[in-house]
């Protein structure tokens, strides 16, 4: 109880004992000795269920290791039931964690925001709540026997298993099992951008597609085949949301939106530019492992420009340095990919651990206007949820 309690005196309308009762969507948690905890050690609640979302709260209270201890740290953990299929999703979660002042719980620290849960993205929340330097009784944040109380809660009315999960309304068909669907309606728009911007001879011409010098004529584009991969369009979609939250509406910043930003293909009311999603082609031989798994960061070659990341291009003409030496049956992809907040460089030799500093603190992307040589733009990823591959080119070169 607390202090004007244990004197006999009315206790504050606000104060902790009279705090409302934890609702069915409500998880609560109660620490003892909170700041006997060290950097990094979790605790976590007991777990909710609501509708077929199984919740609980993960709590560091002496903060995450990239706190350094400074900041209580507070996330809602997803907590699948063992029924779920293995592809679970639950999309749009509307979420809020609120740390309980004793004293005044209109006090209390809250925070809310909305995430799309998968095996992918477990949990989210806060690093930084409140500073452990002022967890104390004095001014509420530690209650009877130095207890820190958290609460959280989910809206689960928009979340659904993976099964439900909307995909793009041209989709041909819902099935969780990859698609690949021909779209002849789409061969013109995009044989106009293959043709529209050349990119010059670079020494990548030269390594990887056996070009000693010179450039394909032209290109001719024989199949555009869209890609329906469900799972891998749950991830993408997640991290476009939380790219988009992180990025504040930046869009492309103030640099020129990437030459593709006005492509649309099938998407009806373009694309999300406020997290700075675009399409961009990407060149490879892997063509049909990204199809059904996605990009893979171990296949990334440290020694490229900006380090060991995910390359795309705004040229399919650059993409096709990348797809093979052969001059026929070559494929590339067509991909949606978030920029968010992009680290832009015109460096010859960018120094790659300055911009791996970046992409983990503040900046989603990183983009490298080679001024000095091709006159060329690349951009990199280091997080392969943030592209899809959405369409593969089957073409040849002139």
């Amino acid at each position: 109880m607390g202090a004007d309690a244990r004197h006999g005196a009315a206790l504050p309308e606000c104060a902790k004992e009279n705090l409302p009762p934890v609702l069915d969507h409500e998880v609560d948690i109660v620490i003892p000795d909170a700041t006997s905890y060290t950097c990094g050690q979790t605790v976590r609640s007991e777990s909710k269920v609501v509708g077929n979302f199984r919740f609980r709260l993960l709590v560091f209270p002496a903060g995450t290791l990239s706190t350094q201890g400074k900041q209580v740290s507070a996330f809602v953990e997803a907590d699948p039931l063992d029924d779920l299929d293995g592809r679970w999703v639950f999309h749009g979660v509307k979420y809020q964690i609120s740390v309980i002042n004793w004293l005044n719980y209109q006090n209390s620290v809250v925070k809310a925001g909305r995430w799309t849960f998968s095996k992918d993205g477990i949990d989210r929340g806060w690093h930084e709540t409140v500073a452990t330097s002022d967890l104390c009784q004095e001014n509420g944040w530690l209650g009877p026997d130095n207890s820190l109380h958290i609460r959280a809660r989910c809206d689960v009315r928009q979340a659904v298993r993976s099964k439900g999960m909307a995909v793009p309304r041209y989709w041909s068909k819902q099935s969780d099992d990859v698609e690949f669907v021909d779209c002849p309606h789409l061969v013109r728009q995009v044989q106009d951008y293959f043709n529209s911007f050349h990119a010059p001879w670079s020494r990548d011409r030269r390594d990887r597609a056996g070009q000693a010098k010179g450039v394909p004529q032209g290109y001719d584009v024989q199949c555009v085949t869209r890609i329906q991969n469900k799972p891998l369009y749950a991830r993408f979609i997640q991290a476009r949301d939380a790219v988009g939250a992180l990025a504040r509406g930046a869009g492309f910043g103030p640099h020129v939106p990437p030459r593709t930003a006005d492509l649309r293909l099938e998407v009806h009311g373009g694309l999300d530019a406020s997290s700075g999603e675009c399409y961009l082609f990407h060149g490879s031989e892997f063509v049909e492992d990204i199809s059904r798994s996605g990009f893979d960061i171990t296949r990334a070659n440290a020694a490229s420009l900006l380090g060991a990341k995910i390359y795309f291009s705004e040229i399919a003409g650059k993409s096709d340095e990348y797809t093979g030496r052969q001059q026929r049956g070559l494929t590339m992809l067509l991909c949606r990919v978030v920029l968010g907040n992009c680290f832009y460089t015109e460096e010859q030799n960018p120094n790659k651990l300055h911009i791996d500093r970046h992409l983990g603190h503040g900046f989603h992307s990183a983009r490298s206007f080679r001024k000095s040589t091709t006159q060329l733009t690349e951009f990199a990823i280091s997080q392969v949820a943030q592209a899809y591959p959405e369409y593969k080119i089957t073409y040849s070169r002139r």
